[in-house]
């Protein structure tokens, strides 16, 4: 995620540099947009470091039993692990509520749990 970040912030430089970026206020819009996901990305990165020291290794050992959840499913968990609401939850990632709730059921069905097992008992037992 650094790399690309890293990436990332070199493509906006040559960009932001060109005449057409300066002078198209969509394209400044879009350059400013990708600068705020970087942010986004180093916030998560900090976040996770204090949540694994207060969880005591929560994320990893969900990654090491659960391989293939991704990052966006690993923050997901962590907002569901830290009891906070799907309204609380849809409005952290910027998502509507229905959606939070159809990912909640995809990443249920992805670490196999019952379909009648709650996805909170399931994550205070890791």
């Amino acid at each position: 995620m650094t790399e690309r970040n890293e990436i990332l912030q070199n493509i906006l430089k040559k960009i932001a540099t060109e005449t057409f970026a300066t002078k198209n206020p969509k394209v400044k819009q879009g350059l400013k947009k990708l600068n705020d996901l970087i942010k986004g990305d180093e916030s998560w990165k900090d976040f996770t470091q204090h949540f694994e020291a207060v969880n005591h290794g929560f994320l990893e050992k969900l990654k090491n039993k659960h391989p293939t959840l991704n990052s966006n499913d690993l923050r997901f968990i962590s907002y569901l692990y830290m009891n906070l609401s799907q309204k609380e939850i849809a409005a952290i990632l910027n998502i509507s509520p229905d959606a939070c709730r159809k990912r909640k059921e995809r990443i249920a069905k992805k670490i196999g749990l019952a379909e009648r097992t709650e996805i909170h008992d399931y994550l205070y037992s890791i």
